[in-house]
């Protein structure tokens, strides 16, 4: 539990949650800065990540697909695969033209690494659905056991979800911004309003996981 100006005790689930930057920060300093980063590395997380801090915060900047590859590995248990991204959409008959495997299929020789335990991985899943359930991700919500994190920088310049929703083995990241890194008038909840939009969109065209 960290020390709170406002509410006196505040637990990790309900900080995390809330995305208290307080608790972040002691967080991150009593873990250690260089081991954040270490671990940031195991996830996956290749950009250049400074050991100060605001790395807590967002000080470092960090890919999408990265981001979206270490939040992949934190629903698959704790290992880590390289993330993919679609390139082309095609519809069934071009598919049967072009690719005689069949759409949707799936290299399943790529193997994995462990990043982190199974059990930090359930830990960290249950404080991910803790943002939807009760905190700053309400607005992607979907009624199951949903999870993911919101994101906000300076002056709304970037407004970031990553979420997962575990019937369909699905994680997305969301990234909300404009091209000339302008400060916009939004907020994250944005980014998690579209992210629940397109989960239901993609389930109700009968995709599979």
């Amino acid at each position: 539990r960290f020390d709170s100006t406002c509410n006196g005790r505040l637990s990790l689930t309900r900080a995390f949650a809330t995305s208290n930057n307080t608790a972040a920060l002691r967080l991150a300093q009593r873990v250690g800065l260089e081991l954040v980063v270490r671990q940031a590395k195991a996830l996956g997380i290749t950009s250049p990540l400074d050991p100060v801090p605001g790395l807590a915060l967002g000080q470092s900047e960090v890919r999408l697909i990265e981001l979206t590859g270490a939040y992949a590995a934190v629903v698959n248990q704790g290992e880590w695969r390289s993330p993919t991204t679609i390139r082309r959409l095609m519809d069934a008959e071009t598919c049967r033209e072009e690719s005689p495997r069949g759409c949707g299929s799936l290299d399943k020789t790529k193997t994995g690494r462990r990043a982190i335990s199974q059990e930090s991985a359930q830990q960290m899943q249950d404080l991910l659905r803790a943002v939807i359930q009760s905190g700053t991700g309400r607005a992607a919500s979907l009624g199951g056991q949903e999870g993911g994190k919101t994101g906000t920088t300076n002056e709304g310049r970037d407004l970031l979800f990553v979420g997962f929703e575990p019937n369909r083995h699905w994680v997305l990241g969301i990234w909300l911004g404009n091209d000339d890194n302008s400060p916009s008038a939004g907020s994250s909840a944005l980014a998690a309003s579209l992210w629940a939009d397109i989960i239901r969109a993609a389930g109700r065209g009968g995709l599979n996981g």
